[in-house]
C-alpha cells in the first residue's frame, strides 16, 4: 500500500540524511568496484545461457539492440566492449557453461555477495561468514541470468513477430514504432521485480516474508532513470572523459554510472526500510 504523499517524503529525507552521515556513498563506491568485476563473467554467463537455449544469431541482434537502445552511450560503450570481447570466442556457450562454469558463476556472484553485505550494513546487522552463503548465491546468478535471457529472448522474438505480422498488413513502421514504446513499461517492470529481488537478500527482522515488488524498489528505479539520463546529459554535453582518461574514458564512465546506479539501489532500500515499522515505532533517521 502507497503512502501518503508527506509521509512518503519525509521517509525519503531520512534515507537521504542517513545515506550521507553513514557515509553509503563509500559503500555505493565499493558495489561498483564488485558490479565491474562482475560485468565480464556475467555477460559470459549469459552468452552461454543464450546458446544453451538455442538464441538464433537474429534473436541475439535483436537483444544488443534492445541493450544499446537502453544502456547510456558513454557508459555502456565498456559493457558492450566485453560483450564483443566475449562473443568473438569461439564456443562462447562451452567456455561459459562448461568447463569453466564454476568459475563464470562465481565471478559474476561477486556482486550478489556484495550487495548482501551492503544490505546487512542498512539494516544495522551484522551479515555473518560469508562463505556458507556462496553456493546459494551462485545459484541465484544463475537463476537470474537464466531468468533475463528467457525474458531477453522473448523480447527479441516478439518483436520480429511484431514486424512480420505488420509487414503482411503493410503497416510495418507504424508496428515497430508502436512496439518499441510498449516494450519500456515492460521493461520498467522487470527492473522493479529484479530491484525487488535483491532487496530480499537483506535481513528479514523488520521485512516479514518475501516481498515481489514495494515502494523502494520501484522509487529506486525511478531515481536510477532520472540520475542515467542525467548522467547521459552531463556526459555528452559538458564532461570530457576522452580527453581526461584517453583510452580508459569507457571504462570510467561505466564505473562512475555503476556507482549512480548503487546509490538509487541503496536509496530505495533505505526507503524501504524507514518506511517499515520499527519495533521503537520509528525510523532509523
Amino acid at each position: 500500500m502507497l503512502p501518503p504523499p508527506q509521509e512518503l517524503l519525509a521517509a525519503a529525507v531520512r534515507a537521504i540524511r542517513r545515506m550521507l552521515r553513514e557515509h553509503f556513498t563509500g559503500t555505493a563506491a565499493e558495489l561498483a568496484y564488485y558490479g565491474l568485476l562482475s560485468t565480464v563473467p556475467c555477460i559470459a554467463a549469459f552468452v552461454g545461457i543464450l546458446g544453451l537455449l538455442g538464441s538464433d544469431p537474429e534473436t541475439t541482434e535483436a537483444i544488443a539492440r534492445i541493450v544499446r537502445e537502453g544502456v547510456s552511450t558513454e557508459a555502456g560503450e565498456a559493457a558492450r566492449e566485453a560483450a564483443r570481447h566475449v562473443l568473438d570466442r569461439d564456443g562462447a556457450a562451452g567456455v561459459a557453461l562448461g568447463v569453466g562454469v564454476v568459475t563464470t558463476l562465481w565471478g559474476a556472484s561477486i556482486y550478489l555477495a556484495a550487495f548482501r553485505r551492503a544490505a546487512y550494513r542498512v539494516h544495522g546487522e551484522d551479515p555473518g561468514p560469508a562463505w556458507r552463503l556462496r553456493p546459494l548465491q551462485m545459484g541465484l546468478t544463475f537463476l537470474g541470468l537464466v531468468v533475463l535471457a528467457l525474458t531477453a529472448i522473448v523480447l527479441a522474438i516478439t518483436e520480429r513477430l511484431a514486424r512480420e505480422v505488420a509487414q503482411a498488413a503493410g503497416a510495418a513502421d507504424a508496428a515497430v514504432a508502436i512496439w518499441s514504446l510498449a516494450r519500456w513499461p515492460l521493461i520498467f517492470c522487470l527492473v522493479v521485480l529484479a530491484t525487488a529481488g535483491l532487496y530480499n537478500l537483506a535481513p528479514r527482522k523488520r521485512r516479514p516474508g518475501v516481498r515481489a515488488v514495494s515502494v523502494g524498489s520501484v522509487a529506486a528505479v525511478l531515481v536510477w532513470l532520472l540520475s542515467s539520463v542525467g548522467f547521459e546529459v552531463w556526459v555528452v554535453n559538458f564532461a570530457d572523459y576522452d580527453a581526461t582518461y584517453g583510452a580508459l574514458a569507457g571504462a570510467v564512465a561505466f564505473a562512475f554510472w555503476l556507482w549512480i546506479s548503487n546509490l538509487a539501489l541503496l536509496f530505495g532500500m533505505m526507503l524501504d526500510l524507514e518506511l517499515s515499522p520499527a519495533p521503537e515505532g520509528g525510523g532509523l533517521g
